[in-house]
């Protein structure tokens, strides 16, 4: 179990490394922010936007941004959100 939160914790730092770059401010309502989801029912991951919503940990500043993870650190991405093929 132990060995698992670490793997855990290792795919988040590397993800937190593509947004070191940006700080949603989560009082400006016209700065949208990009977070990452995983869709099970269509097997792939999806960039959602929110400028008020506060639904995860990692927003990316653009949608660019948070694709470039997705195809940058596909693996570490199914580490953090727990995606089991």
């Amino acid at each position: 179990e132990a060995e698992k939160h670490l793997e855990w914790l290792k795919a988040r730092a590397v993800i937190l490394e593509d947004t070191k770059d940006f700080e949603p401010d989560w009082y400006d309502f016209s700065q949208m922010k990009y977070h990452i989801q995983y869709d099970y029912e269509d097997s792939e991951f999806v960039v959602w936007s929110s400028s008020f919503n506060k639904y995860c940990e990692i927003y990316f500043k653009s949608y660019e941004d948070a694709e470039n993870s997705i195809k940058t650190h596909e693996k570490e991405w199914k580490i953090y959100l727990g995606v089991e093929e």
